[in-house]
């Protein structure tokens, strides 16, 4: 890949996390304050995975230049109006228009990302990982003072210029290649990979959501909220960084698969149980650690055993909505029945313990992992 869409496409990507690390980490303290149960808020990010889900069986072939600039142009536009509009209908319009981010943008961006790339896959992964990483590092917390000073108005208008930024730049970055290529293509593209990436995405969903969740229950004003989740991922991306490289050295994915998905299923699984401060504090440097170091490794084995990536991240994302929406209708219903959020937290650790077993026992050998 030439020098100059490297660059394009690394500053695409700083925007795009500096936009979201800003615009999601102050949506939770946000719908609290406009009056969200925490039902309510398991029955929203429902519906905000349902649609990317129903939109990526519905689209076909899209020229990637346009997919990147109407997935960031319509998410920042959806966080845009959150803030203009408010309430319900601001809400509404995030979700309808912010789905896209999933569908258009998640998928050229993926396969541009890796398929040119010649650092070693779990490296570029953990490189990828990490930018996240860092970029949320600063995000709640710099949300959190964009909040207190300016409003709520403020961080969502801010983020959703960012990210019509980052469209503007990704137009420079991948031009004359086709992706989101359809459902039934992109799912034969992953065959082997259908029952981890599930795994992957339902663990996901406690992650990138639950843990979010019970966090409001220690901290409710912005900046706080904010400042606790840049503290507690301070130490994940250089251990991240560091497993990786080893991995690419070694080249034994095996280990560092079985391991982390064990160490992050308990520590989210213990997580659910930690009552005091301090200790949900340790939980989740415990869980950000464990994700930093096994995210890169499901998708360094994809890069490893799959050549046409534009196909294969198409399924992937799939494949991740769906398990990410069955995962919250099932904490709507479990929440339901116990009142608790934290069941539904222990659920998600305990698909990470069963990607391990999954792996290590049905997958291994098929896929050709050491």
């Amino acid at each position: 890949m030439k020098e100059k869409k490297v660059n394009s496409l690394a500053r695409v990507f700083l925007l795009w996390s500096l936009g979201i690390a800003l615009a999601n980490a102050m949506l939770y303290p946000y719908l609290l304050e406009i009056g969200f149960t925490t039902l309510d808020i398991l029955v929203f990010f429902s519906i905000a995975y349902l649609v990317p889900s129903l939109s990526l069986l519905l689209v076909g072939k899209m020229n990637a230049e346009k997919a990147l600039l109407w997935g960031l142009g319509a998410t920042g536009v959806g966080w845009a109006l959150l803030g203009v509009l408010g309430g319900y209908a601001g809400l509404g319009a995030m979700l309808l228009l912010g789905g896209m981010a999933f569908v258009f943008f998640w998928v050229p961006f993926n396969a541009l990302w890796f398929e040119e790339g010649k650092w070693g896959n779990a490296f570029q992964g953990a490189v990828y990982y990490g930018i996240m990483v860092v970029i949320g590092i600063l995000g709640p917390a710099l949300g959190g003072v964009v909040v207190d000073y300016l409003g709520y108005v403020a961080v969502f208008l801010l983020a959703g210029a960012i990210m019509v930024l980052a469209g503007g730049v990704s137009r420079k970055v991948w031009k004359g290649k086709e992706v989101l290529l359809g459902a039934k293509k992109g799912l034969e593209a992953v065959s082997g990979l259908k029952t981890l990436f599930f795994l992957e995405g339902s663990t996901l969903f406690g992650i990138q959501v639950l843990i979010f969740v019970v966090t409001l229950e220690y901290f409710t004003k912005p900046l706080e909220y904010g400042v606790f989740l840049t503290a507690t991922t301070l130490v994940a991306v250089l251990f991240s960084l560091v497993f990786a490289k080893i991995s690419d050295k070694q080249q034994r994915r095996r280990e560092f698969l079985v391991v982390s998905s064990l160490g992050l299923g308990l520590s989210l699984g213990l997580a659910a149980f930690a009552i005091e401060l301090w200790v949900w504090f340790a939980a989740m440097v415990l869980v950000g650690f464990f994700r930093s170091v096994f995210s890169p490794f499901p998708l360094a084995v994809l890069l490893d055993k799959k050549k046409d990536l534009r196909t294969a991240m198409y399924g992937r994302e799939l494949i991740f909505n769906t398990a990410r929406f069955t995962l919250a209708v099932a904490s709507v219903g479990i929440y339901l029945v116990t009142g608790s959020v934290r069941v539904p937290l222990m659920l998600t650790g305990l698909c990470a313990i069963a990607f391990a077993i999954a792996f290590e026992f049905s997958k291994k050998k098929k896929l050709d992992v050491k």
